[in-house]
């Protein structure tokens, strides 16, 4: 049965567009520009513009389908907040849809959010996914600096594939019913602080998932598994047993994403002629 992404223009709706085409599957997408539709078309997606409010048009994408994996929102500014301040009008257009499964993300500090209550009451099997920090390749242009953690928050960093593999086998294992949420975190802990040390200014950060005010923040991390890590002896193994996703190591994560750097910075320095030799960048004349 058809499988729908609302935020297939997004960051992470893309990459998991990726996977799904790959796996063939009868997909179909929303999005919010009318110029992103046709290379989602090309692919083999059936691709509607939707801001998912219009109800009609939004139930006209889901009939008849299985899931819908709600990622629209993710690539903003407003986090994970956005993304479920869409998730009233995904499911005001489910009734009478067919749709018996919803997959999306939040974020920690987002606990008592009105729209994750929707979804545990909504009677639908539903799987939520919670997600801190996101490190993907820096070749990527969508792996950018995000807004700055205090250095002594601890972090578990996931690499974004384990996070699209996760996404992608919540809509697969079919046998996970009811309502399930789980930390979409990497097996490792580190101070926000480390973690910019080691990847440097040209951090392969793709999101941190996290809500902006400071005091919820605070309390929401003081109880998470953020900061419960030492205390929890099956970390990063939730994922492996629910999912089968067993998350990169931080080692393997830090080497995949720095491993980019180089070609990165030889572009900064000067680029190659037809001939295979390196021209710098023209010096600017004194004044």
């Amino acid at each position: 049965m058809p499988v729908v992404v609302t935020g297939a223009d997004t960051p992470l709706g893309r990459l998991l567009l990726d996977r799904l085409v790959g796996a063939g599957l009868d997909l179909r997408a929303t999005v919010e520009a009318r110029a992103d539709v046709q290379q989602l078309v090309d692919r083999g997606v059936k691709t509607a513009v939707s801001d998912l409010v219009d109800t009609e048009r939004f139930g006209a994408v889901v009939e008849n389908a299985h899931t819908v994996i709600h990622l629209r929102g993710s690539g903003s500014g407003g986090g994970a907040g956005e993304v479920l301040r869409g998730v009233p009008d995904v499911l005001a257009a489910l009734p009478e849809s067919g749709v018996e499964r919803v997959v999306t993300i939040t974020g920690f500090g987002l606990e008592a959010h009105p729209s994750l209550e929707l979804l545990r009451g909504s009677g639908l099997d539903v799987v939520v996914l919670r997600v801190g920090v996101v490190l993907a390749p820096l070749q990527d242009p969508r792996a950018q600096r995000p807004r700055v953690l205090p250095p002594t928050r601890l972090i578990a960093p996931l690499y974004v594939d384990d996070l699209v593999g996760a996404l992608v086998a919540a809509d697969r294992l079919r046998a996970i019913t009811g309502y399930v949420e789980l930390d979409a975190v990497g097996p490792d802990v580190i101070t926000a602080g480390g973690l910019d040390a080691l990847l440097g200014t040209r951090r392969g950060i793709l999101e941190r998932w996290s809500d902006r005010g400071p005091q919820t923040r605070l309390a929401a991390y003081r109880r998470s598994s953020h900061v419960d890590v030492p205390m929890v002896g099956d970390r990063g193994e939730a994922l492996g047993r629910l999912l089968g996703v067993h998350p990169m190591a931080l080692t393997d994560v830090i080497a995949a994403v720095r491993s980019s750097q180089a070609p990165a910075r030889r572009r900064e320095m000067g680029s190659k002629d037809k001939g295979g030799k390196e021209t710098k960048k023209p010096k600017k004349a004194a004044k």
